[in-house]
């Protein structure tokens, strides 16, 4: 992995946006047409490869199942969606498909593929942030956005996230942040609610409460951890599985890996991660590199002292493509395109929500 020597070695397009969905949707997908399109393309070839079983029809059919969900949970939110595929060229199922790879692979394998499941976050609501690293196939990384949106109705938002779709990690004008790790769980469904539409939603956040209370009762088609915090300090973490969600009120410093909780709160036994105690080291890895962190600009350094949580090596299956801090005191997203590097090497950027 070779150093950054420039801001724009990490820096990673950005975008504002404003009006009614429809407005918004157009813009976005003009925009980034090629990186849509390009993302759909190596995407689908990987789950081709990667889902065993799996053929074009199969594909587009859980996917149209996925897209008609989404249509029928959040009408703004799906015509943003249909504005974006429409501008991109490219139809409403193969944006699901760019956006929504990690669900579609489960949906599609006969047994959970867990090796592009990862990602590490560590929240902490006395400090208010939430900071972690997005790991995906290599080539995810240069499809990597910043989008900040000003709809007409309801609040802002500034994420980070893939082109195509309005939220991954971010914040919103209502001082509420959110990020996603993927889980593994014992069965995957063909029909529920992918991660990044859910994503979308969270940038709809009033509060951590308001919104989990909304998303708790949903049908999902796979496993995630959905994080989220306010800016008066209240924080949890919502596990899914296809048929259940569990809520954990988040007080103080926790990291969250790619496991389920055990105890009786748990909602999954991990027996189909085949990664569970290397899911648990980075847990621990993060939490005690984190815990002694000063400011936003040291994060790198916390990242690049950990042997597993930051991942440099580009031949595997799944790479750090970006790490980020979210911070709802200020609504500010710092940032890094790719791995964590001597941290004397560079500094991460940031971008402040606007008021408009």
């Amino acid at each position: 992995m070779s150093y950054p020597t420039n801001t724009s070695d990490i820096e990673v397009p950005f975008l504002k946006i404003s009006g009614s969905p429809k407005e918004m949707g157009l813009t976005h997908g003009e925009t980034y047409r090629n990186l849509i399109g390009t993302l759909f393309e190596i995407r689908h070839e990987l789950l081709l490869k990667g889902a065993k079983g799996s053929d074009e029809n199969k594909i587009e059919d859980i996917a149209y199942s996925f897209w008609k969900y989404i249509s029928n949970f959040d009408k703004p939110l799906a015509i943003e969606l249909e504005s974006t595929a429409k501008a991109a060229n490219i139809l409403p199922w193969k944006l699901v498909v760019a956006g929504g790879f990690t669900d579609l692979m489960d949906a599609l394998s006969t047994t959970i593929h867990p090796d592009y499941h990862e990602c590490t976050v560590a929240i902490d609501p006395a400090k208010g942030f939430i900071a972690g690293t997005w790991d995906s196939h290599p080539e995810a990384g240069e499809a990597l956005i910043l989008l900040e949106r000003h709809p007409n109705n309801g609040p802002a938002t500034l994420a980070l996230t893939t082109a195509g779709w309005p939220c991954q990690q971010g914040l919103n004008s209502y001082g509420v942040g959110f990020a996603i790790t993927n889980l593994t769980p014992n069965k995957s469904s063909k029909h529920g609610l992918v991660y990044i539409a859910a994503n979308a939603f969270l940038g709809t956040a009033q509060s951590t409460s308001h919104i989990l209370n909304q998303l708790k009762t949903e049908t999902y088609c796979s496993g995630h951890s959905y994080i989220v915090l306010d800016r008066t300090g209240s924080g949890a973490i919502m596990e899914t599985t296809n048929t259940t969600t569990n809520i954990l009120q988040i007080n103080s410093l926790t990291t969250k890996a790619n496991h389920y909780l055990s105890g009786p709160q748990s909602i999954d036994n991990n027996s189909n991660y085949l990664y569970y105690d290397y899911s648990i080291s980075r847990e621990k890895e993060l939490h005690e590199n984190i815990s002694q962190m000063a400011n936003a600009q040291d994060f790198p350094s916390c990242l690049f002292n950990s042997q597993k949580v930051n991942r440099t090596d580009s031949s595997q299956v799944a790479i750090t493509c970006a790490h980020f801090l979210i911070s709802v005191i200020d609504n500010t997203i710092w940032y890094a395109k790719g791995p964590a590097l001597p941290p004397l090497k560079y500094q991460m950027l940031s971008k402040t929500l606007s008021d408009e």
